[in-house]
């Protein structure tokens, strides 16, 4: 009986940690404009500029820009750093959204895991023939990272950490991010 018990608990325990492993991320909501978040469990301060660039009668695209605010001191007088994203030694300064007038080809989530890390995904329709078309959508994982060396990259950056494949194929990324990684709107066009 005892280890008919035993069994019992330990397995209610697998399927405990198995079900808080695979929880939800906090899901960052990044809405046109300044969004101020924690970036870093230790509650370094970030801001996501998110804008528009109007196309007038072709569709426009959103920019995301991330920066983190610092004490000033001598040794670092700058109040704000930017937050570039690298992609092995691609470095880019920004996260561009858009896609057709039917079809959002690029976008991106920000999430927030349970130890409180943030990370960046985003999403890529390749081309097709046309902007409606159905094609294949590649996630890209960004981990933020703090450079402590003081050397070669700068002191905060998103770095890519895993590139996946989409299972399917999409129009719009937003329908691969809820199919594929249950994640949903995360603003007008991201």
């Amino acid at each position: 009986m005892r280890q008919i018990t035993r069994r019992f608990l330990l397995s209610c325990a697998a399927l405990t940690s198995i079900a808080s492993a695979q929880a939800a991320p906090e899901m960052i909501h990044i809405p046109y404009g300044i969004t101020k978040t924690a970036l870093l469990p230790n509650g370094l301060d970030g801001m996501a500029v998110y804008a528009r660039r109007d196309n007038y009668n072709a569709p426009g695209f959103g920019v995301l820009t991330i920066y983190v605010q610092q004490i000033t001191s001598e040794s670092e007088p700058y109040g704000f750093l930017l937050v570039p994203f690298f992609d092995k030694d691609k470095e880019r300064f920004e996260i561009a959204t858009g896609g057709s007038s039917e079809c959002q080809m690029h976008g991106f989530r920000m999430v927030r895991s349970e130890n409180k890390d943030v990370q960046l995904v985003t999403a890529d329709r390749e081309p097709g023939k046309s902007g409606d078309d159905v094609a294949k959508v590649t996630f890209k994982y960004f981990e933020l990272v703090q450079n402590t060396d003081g050397v070669g990259r700068p002191k905060y950056y998103f770095d890519v950490k895993k590139t996946a494949a989409a299972k399917d194929t999409y129009c719009d990324v937003n329908d691969a991010f809820k199919s594929e990684l249950g994640l949903g709107p995360s603003a007008e066009g991201g």
